[in-house]
């Protein structure tokens, strides 16, 4: 039977790892070992806060951003005006992840995996003709439903990663983009 009174009361909520209890708090990284236990180091100043913020429901998480660019074309359906032509972008993409644990490694999801499947995806759609491909043959190829498209693509893999897709952010120029986080 394993003793937790050791452990300090705010970081005893943890994940079993390799035969080992990873426990973490809201405001540290597991920093000592401890009888056989990742332990955070006792920060007594953060307890009021941490535990204000455990009583709300909230919890503390990493968010991990990268960004990629794509080319394509696009004519939006039942669009009166220029933009029911075809026209083409330079398309900016951002994917936002959350995470609330790190790897042992120190890491909360690599940003180099998050990278390969933002660039995986948006290859499907880089120099092509939007409103051609599906599900934009059926669908107006707009920014919103672009991003929501992206981002039920994505979901998936970020979760295999370890993370929990946030957001995705597109943009068809500096000056617009849009945001879609799959919350409603």
């Amino acid at each position: 039977m394993t003793d937790y009174s050791m452990i300090p009361e705010h970081c005893r909520d943890g994940v079993q790892v390799d035969g080992f209890l990873w426990l973490h708090c809201l405001y540290c990284v597991p920093l000592e070992q401890y009888n056989g236990f990742e332990m955070c180091r006792d920060r007594p100043q953060t307890f009021k806060t941490m535990n204000r913020h455990r009583r709300l429901g909230r919890k503390r998480m990493y968010e991990l951003t990268v960004k990629s660019e794509f080319s394509a074309a696009h004519a939006l359906r039942g669009y009166e005006g220029n933009c029911a032509n075809v026209h083409g972008h330079n398309w900016k993409v951002e994917l936002t992840v959350r995470a609330d644990m790190l790897t042992p490694t120190g890491l909360a999801v690599d940003f180099r995996e998050l990278k390969s499947v933002l660039c995986e995806t948006l290859a499907n759609l880089d120099h092509r003709n939007l409103s051609e491909i599906p599900p934009f043959d059926h669908l107006s190829p707009s920014s919103e439903n672009i991003a929501k498209w992206l981002f039920e693509q994505m979901a998936p893999a970020v979760e295999q990663l370890g993370g929990r897709l946030a957001a995705v952010r597109v943009a068809e120029n500096d000056d617009c983009s849009v945001s879609y986080d799959g919350i409603c």
